[in-house]
């Protein structure tokens, strides 16, 4: 039977629900520490990134060559505790099911150990926001804003800049489903 008109079946409101949450943000000035969108209205076909100044790192020629290190970053190194509890909380390195602030402090620091390893890229996990204790980061759910548990942008950008300098590549997994 179909639903009255003034009625709106349930998985409709569920897909409505997760579309609305799945939204991107526009940058602001309350967000623009952890927004890679420079578009500050709410217009997700005009969302664009920037990077003043910076210079672009060509890609290897070939990516099966390199010894690529991968790693989930919040796992890894934690360069910065303030931002541990920055989001959500769920911060707690007793247990294995909760976050243990790895961030990209963490992980610039230990690049030197990596290209020491004879690794020539670096493979983190994903680094948008993402839902509550999920340190995996496999539970994004706005592909604008950086995960404040990780980092600001200007902290990715210093991992990116330091991995170039050190003649490293960095390659940012992300599932968009």
């Amino acid at each position: 039977m179909m639903p009255s008109s003034s009625k709106i079946p349930f998985p409709s409101v569920l897909l409505l629900m997760i579309a609305r949450s799945a939204a991107g943000a526009p940058r602001t000035a309350e967000n623009e520490r952890w927004n890679v969108n420079f578009e500050t209205r709410h217009s997700p076909s005009e969302y664009y990134g920037e990077w003043a100044d910076h210079t672009y790192h060509p890609s290897p020629p070939d990516w099966r060559a390199l010894s690529i290190y991968q790693l989930l970053t919040d796992r890894f190194a934690d360069g910065d505790p303030s931002n541990n509890e920055a989001f959500a909380g769920g911060f707690d390195v007793r247990d294995m099911t909760y976050r243990h602030g790895g961030d990209f402090v963490g992980l610039t620091q230990k690049l030197p150990y990596i290209k020491g390893l004879g690794c020539q890229a670096i493979w983190i996990s994903p680094i948008f926001q993402n839902g509550e204790n999920m340190y995996h980061q496999y539970a994004m759910h706005d592909f604008t804003l950086l995960d404040r548990r990780l980092g600001t942008l200007e902290e990715l950008r210093r991992l990116t800049t330091e991995a170039h300098r050190l003649d490293m590549y960095v390659i940012v997994d992300i599932v968009m489903n």
